[in-house]
């Protein structure tokens, strides 16, 4: 990572509701895991084509319209039952 990359990536994700696809010019794995564990939705390397670039910013999208995974409809644990939006088990 240059330039503050990571460190550009934690203050998006962190002061906006943003999506955040981190592109670089290398397949260095690490540089990958950096960027993801600074909070990069997406990480995307060159060369690629731009029909694969629209696809990741597709599928991103999606994923933001669509967030069914991060809120459950319940969450059971022994005999108790909590749903979200509701104030009682």
């Amino acid at each position: 990572p240059r330039n503050g990359s990571l460190e550009l990536i934690s203050e998006a994700v962190g002061s906006s509701t943003c999506l955040v696809l981190a592109v670089a010019d290398t397949t260095d794995e690490l540089h990958c895991i950096l960027c993801l564990e600074a909070g990069a939705h997406a990480f995307l390397h060159g060369p690629f084509t731009p029909r694969l670039l629209i696809a990741v910013i597709q599928s991103l999208v999606r994923c933001r319209e669509r967030p069914s995974w991060a809120q459950p409809t319940a969450l059971c644990f022994g005999g108790l039952r909590l749903e979200p939006g509701r104030s009682s088990l």
